[in-house]
């Protein structure tokens, strides 16, 4: 089965926000790039979506998926209709488990 994946308005901004941090600190080019590496991490979730650590005891269902050494998605799966919903996306240390709450 492949599941759908999507992203919460809110985990966009936190992908902006990722892209304007490494624009500023090394450049357009890098900081296209790492975008590119992120979402094709999460886009492997349509596949092999229960990939990511289980995190129940913040929030029922909640996955934790580390993309590299600096990013992590948070997500749950809605098993009914095929879907992935990708709630954050963190990057160097930031509050992720806030932000999964604030956007269940």
């Amino acid at each position: 089965m492949t599941y759908r994946v999507r992203y919460h308005q809110r985990a966009n901004d936190d992908l902006r926000r990722i892209s304007g941090w490494i624009t500023e600190f090394s450049g357009q080019q890098v900081a296209r790039r790492k975008l590119l590496e992120i979402r094709a991490s999460i886009r492997k979730l349509s596949v092999f979506p229960h990939r990511g650590a289980r995190r129940d005891q913040i929030l029922p269902g909640l996955r934790l998926l580390p993309v590299d050494d600096q990013t992590v998605a948070s997500y749950v799966i809605d098993e009914a209709n095929g879907e992935v919903l990708v709630l954050t996306v963190s990057y160097a240390g930031s509050d992720w488990m806030t932000r999964s709450l604030e956007r269940s």
